[in-house]
């Protein structure tokens, strides 16, 4: 899915009890690690080796690589990470708690990386939606222009 950032709107929606923050240390990349782990269907083999890089190097500051985290009632919930790139603004790694699921927090979570994108002077965004965020992101404005499928034995 992609979308021109030219027309996004400035007004984020927030639920009620909800903070959104920019990650910038290792405890909270932990905490939004954890929190795509349990929002994401991972293995927990792999959940856990990427707790293990991030315990091992840290956070580590790159201008093409941002990372977000949002919190209910003080609760992390909601993760998002922003790749910046050849012009291009990419999305992923957006999960919500299934707890926290329903309220709006998955597209504030998105909404913010893309306003941060626009502000560095991106124009478009893409993203990869699952079935069940194709429709969250269809209302901040995302179409779809290709199909990606996926192979696993």
């Amino acid at each position: 899915m992609a979308r021109d950032l030219q027309d996004l709107d400035e007004h984020i929606d927030m639920p009620a009890g909800v903070t959104l923050e920019r990650i910038d240390t290792t405890e909270s990349l932990q905490l939004g690690v954890q929190t795509i782990a349990a929002g994401m269907p991972w293995p927990d083999a792999g959940r856990d080796y990427i707790l293990d890089m991030v315990l091992k190097h840290g956070f580590v500051a790159h201008p093409s690589v941002r990372y977000y985290l949002a919190r209910l009632n003080g609760q992390p919930v909601a993760t998002s990470i922003l790749y910046l790139a050849s012009g291009v603004a990419g999305l992923y790694c957006v999960a919500t708690v299934p707890s926290a699921r329903g309220r709006g927090i998955g597209r504030a979570i998105s909404h913010l990386p893309l306003l941060d994108a626009r502000d560095m002077g991106y124009r478009v965004a893409i993203l990869q939606a699952t079935e069940k965020g194709e429709r969250v992101y269809r209302r901040l404005g995302f179409e779809e222009v290709c199909r990606i499928h996926f192979w696993q034995r």
